[in-house]
């Protein structure tokens, strides 16, 4: 009987391992092992040690209960090789009542949540893989300790929750990166490719092995066959019987154990194969992926931490805020998204907050090129280029540099901060307060059509504005003005423009200075495309109106080249005094006081001159021709030919006329 078994079981193995290492396959060697171990059984009991088994329930009960290689006061034995093992369908560990308590140590523990087969040897992942920690408190703490060293004593959270701690790193990960995903694959390939190289060795030499004792076994049943076909025999050689007997009985039990190895060698070599199966699908999956669709495409992995309030502290064990150079928090994502939560109305709820505070802080958006670094990993050279946008989009905007005091329990400004400052830098600062109407966007969300209507205000409130095209150049701590910048240029353009120096009761006070070596001022309309002067605006003017008005020099020393007017029409109008002066008094025009006073060293009138009022004429007066109804000489008339030859001397020169407006009476820069 039993050499038939050997043979079935011959005959099987030759056939699982004939063929490759399917699914099929490796059920039929789980199948195999456990036909095994039903057959092993009973011989264990008899051969390796003892067995307590029930078909019902077996109990251990004592106050204490101490299972391993230990002596009878539960000390292990010196140098042993103790193995306990566990194993069950449902296995539980109770510590019962309030001081209950599960200790595990180890230099190594590990928890699977994996299906190990009946020999713990396999690796079967099913749906319900999940591993469970709850509690009132959990602890895990790593801490670095030397070779030979000791662990100081978990600190557990006395209010309870979850506490980890580590001495060197703590990495909460749920995505594995591409490039370490395909040297994980590539090393659990090359572990298997090694691990069956050496379980076909073993399978072929157990193999090898169960062949030698099944030939001998049976031959020992061929000779207990034939003495059993003579009765006389086996009266006569009963001790050779007894003898065949017991070695078959002892080789039976040597081949059980040998087909128990054979079987679990050869259901190692099936799980490392289907293990390989796997991996090699994976890498053949990933091989489709590149590096860059695989950052693109998701993952489906998160971590989420989720409480009503979030603390992360760069700090020590004392709370003690870490100020070395490599202390701090990082983020860094590809997105990153801070909300605070709307209420049911759809708004942001009162309270609602984001505060930063911090000595220095910094948002850019600017990437980096052309990175070089030295033996050292040290950067040596790097490109930083801004790209991308930064938006701030709010009711209330305000960006400030002022102190702050809570004072009489009241949290109020202080004043400007000492040396304060606030630079906006950039190719192209724009200030907009454009309202966009009938907006339209495509299906990818960009903008194909608005309408933009200006509204709101600008205010600038300082004690001075400027408003410059300079270049500079930093010397040492200084920056010095270098040049106005080439094709500089600052422009207003609007419906209505003003420049006013008014105080709060409407009083113009200050003043308002235009400075430059051309000054244009004008009236004119412009080229749409181009701005350039295309012709005098219809019906445009341009007043100047003050109490007191200077064009030209302010002094003595400062005096301008030249002064033109030129229009259809000038019209000069002053209720006191209109005067023209050049020099000093070598020229005069001047009305005042209802006279006009013409006064020069020279004095000549062409053209057809007409006389309708009263004229008193003093000095020298010329002419080729004159024409006079009625001719009064009160002193002397002279002529060096007259009809009548009357003559009529004038005692002396006419004099000259003072001017009234000096030079030196316009106001001082």
């Amino acid at each position: 009987m039993a050499d038939s078994i050997y043979k079935r079981w011959e005959e099987k193995i030759d056939g699982l391992t004939s063929g490759d290492f399917k699914e099929g396959v490796i059920k039929a060697i789980r199948q195999l092992k456990e036909e095994v171990y039903n057959l092993q059984v009973d011989q264990y009991n008899q051969s390796m040690g003892r067995i307590i088994r029930d078909d019902k329930r077996i109990v251990l009960s004592a106050p204490e209960i101490i299972i391993g290689d230990v002596n009878l006061g539960g000390m292990l034995r010196p140098g042993s090789g103790s193995k306990v093992i566990v194993k069950g369908a449902d296995v539980s560990l109770h510590g019962v009542g309030d001081m209950g308590k599960i200790d595990m140590r180890a230099p190594v523990v590990s928890q699977i949540a994996e299906n190990p087969g009946i020999d713990g040897n396999e690796h079967i992942i099913g749906d319900a893989s999940r591993l469970v920690a709850q509690a009132a408190s959990i602890t895990i703490q790593s801490d670095s300790v030397e070779k030979d060293g000791a662990f100081p004593p978990a600190m557990a959270s006395a209010e309870g929750g979850i506490r980890i701690r580590s001495d060197r790193q703590i990495d909460v990960q749920a995505t594995l990166g591409f490039e370490s995903l395909k040297r994980q694959i590539e090393a659990l390939i090359k572990k298997q490719e090694d691990l069956q190289q050496h379980l076909q060795q073993n399978v072929e030499m157990l193999k090898d092995e169960f062949n030698e004792q099944r030939k001998e076994i049976d031959d020992l049943l061929d000779q207990k066959s034939k003495l059993a076909k003579d009765d006389l025999s086996i009266r006569t050689d009963y001790q050779d019987m007894d003898s065949l007997n017991t070695r078959i009985e002892e080789l039976s039990t040597t081949l059980t154990d040998t087909i128990f190895k054979y079987s679990n060698a050869l259901s190692l070599l099936g799980e490392s194969k289907r293990l390989l199966k796997y991996f090699k699908a994976r890498k053949d999956e990933v091989a489709k992926t590149t590096a860059d669709d695989f950052k693109k495409k998701s993952t489906g992995t998160a971590v989420n931490i989720i409480g009503e309030r979030l603390n992360l502290a760069s700090m020590d064990g004392d709370h003690q805020v870490r100020t070395n150079a490599e202390a701090g928090v990082g983020v860094l994502a590809y997105t990153m998204d801070i909300r605070g939560n709307n209420d049911p109305k759809g708004s942001l709820p009162e309270g609602n907050r984001l505060s930063v505070n911090m000595r220095d802080v910094a948002i850019t958006t600017s990437g980096t090129a052309d990175v070089e670094t030295d033996d050292q990993d040290v950067l040596t050279k790097a490109s930083y280029v801004a790209e991308g946008d930064v938006v701030i989009r709010s009711k209330n905007i305000t960006l400030e540099s002022v102190d702050y005091e809570v004072a009489e329990k009241k949290y109020k400004e202080k004043g400007l901060t000492a040396e304060g400052k606030i630079l906006l830098r950039s190719k192209t600062i724009e200030a907009s307060t454009v309202n966009a109407k009938d907006v339209d966007v495509d299906d990818k969300g960009k903008l194909t059509k608005a309408t933009y209507t200006s509204e709101g205000d600008v205010i600038v409130n300082s004690k001075t504005f400027a408003v410059k095209a300079v270049d500079s150049q930093l010397d040492g701590s200084e920056t010095k003005e270098t040049a106005l910048t080439k094709d500089g240029s600052v422009s207003f353009r609007t419906e209505r423009g003003q420049f006013m120096a008014t105080d709060t009761e409407g009083k113009a006070t200050g003043s308002l200075t235009v400075n430059a070596k051309a000054i244009d001022v004008k009236a004119m309309d412009v080229d749409k495309e181009k701005f350039t002067d295309s012709q005098l605006a219809e019906g445009g003017t341009m007043t100047l109106v003050a109490q007191q008005m200077f064009a030209g020099a302010k002094s003595k020393d400062v005096k301008s080249k030249k002064l033109q007017l030129q229009s259809e029409e000038i019209g000069l109008f002053a209720d006191k005094t209109l005067e023209a002066q050049q020099g000093e008094a070598k020229g005069l025009l001047q009305l005042a006081d209802g006279k006009a006073v013409v006064s020069g060293s020279e004095t000549q009138l062409y053209g057809k001159t007409t006389v309708n009022a009263e004229t008193e004429v003093k000095g020298e007066l010329k002419a080729p021709k004159a024409t006079i109804d009625n001719l009064e000489a009160k002193t002397s008339l002279k002529t060096p030919n007259i009809s009548d030859g009357m003559a009529v001397g004038a005692p002396g020169a006419a004099g000259s006329a003072s001017a009234k407006l000096k030079a030196e009476d316009a106001p001082k820069e």
